[in-house]
């Protein structure tokens, strides 16, 4: 549950959950900037007075959605770390990780927000909190790499791989994801990049 939602009561609580779910539900086939309080009012079956005494206009609304589902998906990100760090990487096992566990249990949010004229704005966060992380709880370090690049190549392998995944609706299980991410950290680029000898193709 968000945090600012802790103790609201239930009517409060009721009405904040159906605004989010109707500005989530026009997002699915209109941008932001076309959307427009009553309409979203309306879908959640409010008066626009009603939403004004929630929020203030409809970008704090989604400013609201989105730190919810940034929130557990950064505790989903972080778990295996806490009370552990600095934690290797190299010492986590699938089981450890719940990243792409929360991800499919908001398949209805990132569904919709990473294939919106939004998804520009959550990958970022989603880059900036996962390097920050790396960098603070995780062990990333390479003897030949600086640590802040390091972080930041693991960050947006991580990002590209949860775009992927929701872009290709879920294609795999997300035990299966949650080990391909601990195989992948593991394959230096030389590993995986080979040199096409044969220059005959264009």
């Amino acid at each position: 549950m968000d945090k600012e939602e802790l103790y609201l009561d239930r009517r409060v609580l009721t009405t904040k959950r159906s605004l989010k779910k109707a500005l989530l539900a026009f997002l699915a086939h209109e941008q932001f900037n076309n959307l427009n309080v009553t309409d979203i009012s309306k879908a959640a079956g409010i008066t626009r007075s009603s939403f004004y005494n929630h929020y203030p206009n409809k970008e704090e609304l989604l400013r609201s959605l989105m730190a919810e589902k940034h929130r557990e998906l950064l505790y989903a990100y972080r778990k295996p770390f806490l009370n552990k760090h600095p934690f290797p990487f190299n010492r986590l096992t699938p089981s450890e990780l719940y990243l792409f566990n929360n991800i499919f249990q908001n398949a209805d949010y990132y569904s919709i927000i990473l294939k919106s004229d939004l998804s520009s704005l959550v990958e970022d966060r989603m880059f900036e909190s996962f390097k920050k992380i790396n960098l603070e709880e995780g062990n990333v370090r390479d003897n030949n790499v600086q640590s802040d690049l390091l972080a930041s190549y693991l960050a947006y392998a991580v990002v590209g791989l949860i775009k992927q995944w929701v872009h290709e609706d879920y294609k795999y299980e997300p035990e299966f994801m949650n080990a391909q991410i601990l195989e992948l950290m593991k394959i230096s680029p030389y590993k995986t990049f080979h040199i096409r000898l044969d220059r005959s193709y264009k």
